[in-house]
């Protein structure tokens, strides 16, 4: 049969795209579920992910059906067709004339590797790409179109300090105005990430069972009666305020610092006040499609407006792009919690979890995840093995209106028994949605109303809980 060949003659615009930077785990309380924590960090990657996608539109025209038979016996018009392709960067013709093309004595080995780039770099093959560009600009360094071509693909490969310098050559060459103004841009966005990244995020909490009282005043226990605590009233505010930078290093790596303040403060029961401050200096390896960073920790605690327990450790996480839809993590962190006055409660504090994203569409994704936390304590009482899962939803609404469900679960069974002679077993609950409005927004700042629900029920008299609560949150990020 004879095979049918597209020339494509249309001249298309090259475009980038950018790969989020994946989210890193935040430290994981005892007291707390672990879930919640971690998936505000997955939301916010969800949010801000983009496909790392080949730097050229694949652009359609009128297809002209030639004979490859007719074309090896007339090399003049294959090459002619071969350099329309190539230069015109028509990726569905670049398919079909390069492996004609080959088969000819006198074929251009330039301009082979030069198409083979072109048909790698539309596939998202960045590393073949990059190489049979460079093998090019070894030949022929003037050569600015393939320069521009190697840019983008380091670009996209996350070799963001390598592009840097690549276009910062092609800057002091002469290049058409469009051509110009988008290497500028290229040169500012990578400048623009190893800024200073500032977060802060807040709302008001008005608890009225800060101390998790149980519902039973009075409980009948082995023919006596215990009486259970009052719950406690408190009103004040949560806020978290972080601030990182990046540094591009040598091919895929990259360092990173971090700084993390999370607060509880109320001004009515300053005896509930909880402060911890994190430091942690991590480094990384970044491609289009996987992404690896440790960062190893130190944190200080405040409980109560006084100091209550050290920690050090370290955190991490692997995630790979399998799709343009789907991703999948893993999320790590290890510490050991030295307290002030509390020794009982000295140990290690291990965490575990896999997660998965979806991307359904630009107004849809979903996300799920598994994890396994390990607190140790010199007390078995005071250990634990919790595990946990959870499911998610966010989706744009037509109308502006924009929205995030979480439900998760979670098994909590302590190592040792307490003073009553039992063994805590509890299972976990949650539910929590997000309501925004994406055209309601104040210097940056777009207010939350956040619905949450928990509830614990435990096989101890002391930890059956549950609680709703509504907050409106507001956050920014400079």
């Amino acid at each position: 049969m004879k095979k049918q060949l597209v020339s494509i003659l249309t001249l298309s615009v090259i475009s980038t795209s950018l790969l989020a930077k994946d989210y890193t785990p935040a430290d994981y309380k005892s007291e707390t579920n672990p879930d919640l924590l971690v998936i505000d960090k997955i939301d916010k990657f969800a949010k801000n992910d983009h496909k790392a996608t080949a730097s050229m539109p694949q652009k359609k025209s009128n297809a002209v059906k030639v004979n490859e038979q007719n074309l090896l016996t007339n090399p003049t018009l294959l090459k002619r067709a071969m350099r329309s392709v190539v230069l015109t960067k028509q990726i569905e013709g670049l398919s079909v004339i390069l492996p004609i093309y080959q088969k000819l004595t006198d074929a251009d080995p330039l301009l082979i590797a030069y198409a083979k780039g072109l048909l790698a770099h539309s596939k998202g093959q960045f590393n073949e790409a990059i190489n049979h560009y460079r093998e090019i600009i070894a030949s022929n360094p003037k050569m600015s179109v393939v320069r521009l071509d190697l840019a983008t693909a380091l670009y996209a490969n996350q070799q963001k300090q390598t592009a840097y310098d690549q276009l910062k050559k092609l800057q002091s060459e002469p290049l058409p105005p469009n051509v110009e103004k988008m290497v500028g841009q290229m040169i500012v966005n990578i400048e623009r990430e190893q800024d200073w990244q500032w977060n802060a995020n807040f709302y008001f909490r008005n608890e009225r069972n800060i101390n998790n009282a149980p519902k039973e005043r009075e409980i009948n226990y082995k023919g006596g009666k215990i009486t259970t605590p009052k719950p406690e009233r408190a009103q004040g505010i949560h806020l978290d305020l972080s601030a990182s930078k990046r540094f591009n290093l040598k091919g895929n790596f990259y360092s990173n610092l971090q700084l993390d303040l999370n607060s509880d403060l109320f001004w009515n029961n300053h005896k509930y006040d909880d402060v911890s401050a994190q430091l942690g200096v991590g480094i990384g390896y970044q491609t289009a499609q996987f992404t690896a960073q440790i960062q190893p920790f130190a944190k200080k605690r405040f409980y109560a407006t006084d100091p209550y327990s050290v920690s050090y450790g370290a955190s991490g996480f692997e995630s790979y792009q399998f799709t343009p839809r789907f991703k999948l993590s893993n999320n790590w962190s290890w510490e050991y919690e030295k307290f002030d006055t509390r020794k009982h409660l000295n140990g290690q504090r291990q965490f575990v979890g896999i997660s998965a994203l979806f991307m359904r569409n630009s107004q849809q994704y979903w996300l799920a995840g598994i994890n396994l936390y390990n607190k140790q304590a010199r007390d078995q009482d005071d250990a634990f093995i919790r595990k946990g899962a959870y499911i998610g939803l966010g989706q744009e609404w037509q109308g502006g209106l924009s929205s995030k469900l979480i439900l998760s679960l979670g098994k909590r069974d302590y190592k040792g028994v307490d003073i009553f002679n039992i063994k805590r077993s509890d299972k976990e609950y949650s539910a929590k949605l997000s309501l925004w409005h994406r055209n309601w927004h104040w210097l940056g700042i777009t207010p939350r109303l956040v619905l949450s629900w928990n509830k614990t029920s435990s096989n101890h008299f002391l930890y059956n809980t549950q609680e709703s609560n509504v907050n409106i949150e507001f956050s920014k990020s400079f």
